[in-house]
């Protein structure tokens, strides 16, 4: 007799959907609509000193309280957010924190918002488990990582393996935002071709990804470069402000976020760090179809002007 093979306990754990007896699943949920899927992992990044952990603890702060993000509606009501920092320290954020909300007109940080200081990076498998608990006890309504590269200290982010590897168990962290550093920008290119630090799969396994590019007029903008469950949301350009005490220069009274125009003098210069992908596509938009006896020097001249 032939003896049965028995099945690997994976196989037998793994389940079977008959996609035909279900019906339709009603949309998919948005943090922010179009832009910040829920129970999926997003990755916001951009070149150092470009105040994304401002940007992010402003998002922190509207989910809490209730409040518009530069002009976008929250797309759920859960107040919690839970702030993984590998940067800074608890005084800093909690510092910043109170400053972005000032800027709101609040007298501290609404409740909801939390912070958690990890020993060591998410290459440790206690504190990977730990974390993984507190977000299983607070159920935030977005848990947001700064940042997403130092928090893999001790390994190799050109490593697809230790990448992909993290990132999959962060996926139990539900909603997440992860906040990265950008590739080594070679000189004379544009900011807006290059993706996140480390490794291709860090792009590959988010299913939003989000860059910060600055013009040289001082304002920023965030260009979606990926979306898994729809098309690219539209540039956002905006500032961040800072106003310091009257008496006390070095302390900050607020820190304000502000939509801005596409052509506000501010946003003067951004065209330089856009991606070269949506450079081409608005000379292709603007262009005119030329009839087939056109010269070079008419199309050029057309296309020039």
């Amino acid at each position: 007799t032939v003896a049965e093979v028995p099945k690997k306990r994976s196989e037998a754990n793994i389940p079977l959907v008959n996609v035909w007896e279900h019906d339709e699943p009603p949309p998919r949920d948005w943090l922010l609509p179009g832009l910040i899927p829920t129970r999926c992992t997003t990755i916001l990044y951009g070149d150092s000193a470009l105040k994304k952990s401002y940007l992010c603890d402003h998002l922190a702060v509207c989910i809490a309280a209730g409040i518009d993000f530069l002009g976008m509606k929250m797309g759920q009501s859960n107040p919690r957010v839970l702030w993984v920092d590998v940067e800074l320290d608890s005084d800093e954020h909690i510092r910043r924190t109170y400053a972005i909300a000032r800027s709101y007109g609040l007298e501290r940080p609404p409740e909801g918002l939390y912070y958690l200081r990890p020993r060591r990076g998410l290459l440790n498998e206690e504190t990977m488990d730990e974390i993984t608990q507190v977000v299983g006890r607070l159920n935030p309504a977005l848990t947001i990582l700064d940042s997403f590269t130092k928090a893999l200290s001790g390994g190799d982010v050109f490593v697809p393996n230790q990448v992909t590897s993290t990132m999959e168990a962060i996926e139990d962290w539900g909603s997440s935002l992860l906040i990265d550093h950008i590739k080594n920008v070679p000189l004379g290119s544009s900011q807006g071709d290059l993706g996140p630090f480390g490794t291709a799969f860090k792009r590959h396994l988010a299913r939003s990804l989000i860059q910060v590019v600055t013009a040289s007029g001082g304002g920023m903008s965030l260009i979606h470069k990926k979306s898994n469950f729809g098309p690219e949301h539209t540039p956002i350009y905006y500032e961040v402000t800072f106003e310091p005490y009257v008496d006390n220069p070095t302390r900050l009274h607020s820190v304000g976020l502000n939509l801005l125009r596409a052509d506000d003098p501010q946003m003067a210069g951004i065209e330089d760090n856009l991606p070269t992908n949506t450079l081409t596509n608005r000379v292709l938009i603007n262009t005119p179809v030329f009839p087939e006896t056109a010269s070079a020097k008419q199309i050029g001249d057309a296309v020039n002007a």
